[in-house]
């Protein structure tokens, strides 16, 4: 697992960073849209109730790009002149960031390969299951041609021979509702 590297900047550096000078108004502007209402409550609370204050959120830079910062800090209100004075530390988390995306959309792909598996797994456990019974209805039906072929025709056999063909159509029909049920949302039912 790779590590991140925190780094310990001046504000100087964030700034040339961004671009151009930082105060309360143009920071919130360089605040991503989607981001900006949360970030400005969560500094507006903590302002209000002096109190700390945690937020991430991303930045867009002058060149367009964006990165992730994880801030937090403390408001502190000078007793003399009421001036707010805000304390903390900003972190650029745009690799955690990227890195969360990554692990979600391989997550995400690793349960559609599951849920392909088990696809596979349930078609080919539905086409034995059926198999069986057209298979028998085939034999079934091509034996009762000969045999009605022949001189005199056995029709006891040719009877015998469409009732295991009826008995094996109603198999075959099981399994589909085998099938049916299973799909269907419902209760479990316990069987013995």
């Amino acid at each position: 697992m790779q590590r991140e590297i925190i780094r310990v900047e001046p504000l100087s550096t964030w700034l040339e960073r961004w671009g151009a000078p930082i105060s309360a108004v143009s920071f919130l502007e360089r605040v991503h849209p989607e981001d900006r209402e949360p970030t400005r409550q969560a500094l507006q609370r903590a302002i209000d109730d002096e109190s700390d204050y945690s937020a991430e959120y991303r930045v867009v830079l002058p060149d367009g790009r964006q990165r992730w910062i994880a801030a937090s800090g403390r408001v502190e209100r000078q007793a003399s002149d009421g001036a707010v004075r805000m304390l903390g530390v900003c972190m650029d988390i745009t690799a955690r960031k990227h890195n969360e995306v990554e692990r979600l959309r391989l997550r995400a792909e690793l349960a559609h390969v599951g849920r392909l598996s088990s696809m596979a797994q349930l078609a080919s456990g539905l086409a034995h299951e059926l198999n069986q019974p057209l298979g028998a209805i085939l034999r079934n039906a091509e034996a009762a041609e000969l045999i009605l072929q022949s001189s005199p025709p056995d029709l006891e056999e040719v009877r015998a021979i469409l009732a295991d063909i009826c008995r094996d159509d109603h198999r075959a029909g099981e399994v589909i509702d085998r099938m049916r049920a299973l799909l269907r949302r419902r209760g479990l039912e316990r069987v013995e």
